[in-house]
C-alpha cells in the first residue's frame, strides 16, 4: 500500500493487514508501517514462520526487532 496510503479512503473491513513503506508521503524513508486486525494476532503461527515475520515477536519488541536506519533520522533533524 505504499504507493497509495494517505491519497483516498480506504475500506478497512475489506483488510486485515496493510503494510506500507514510507516514502516521500509519509516520514522518513526506510520507516514501514503496519496496521493489523487484532484478531489476526490471535491466531496461531505457522511453525515456519519466520521471527522476523512474527507480528507478535513485532508487538512484544515494540517495533524493534532490528536495528533502524539512523542516517535518514539524523539527515532529517
Amino acid at each position: 500500500m505504499s504507493s497509495n496510503f494517505l491519497t483516498r479512503s480506504v475500506n478497512w473491513d475489506k483488510l486485515d493487514m496493510v503494510y506500507a513503506h514510507a516514502q516521500k508521503n509519509i516520514g522518513i524513508a526506510g520507516s514501514t508501517i503496519a496496521i493489523v486486525r487484532e484478531s489476526l494476532l490471535n491466531q496461531k503461527k505457522l511453525p515456519t514462520t519466520p521471527y522476523m515475520c512474527d507480528l507478535t515477536e513485532m508487538i512484544k519488541k515494540q517495533s524493534l526487532l532490528n536495528t533502524v536506519p539512523v542516517f535518514p533520522i539524523y539527515v532529517n533533524q
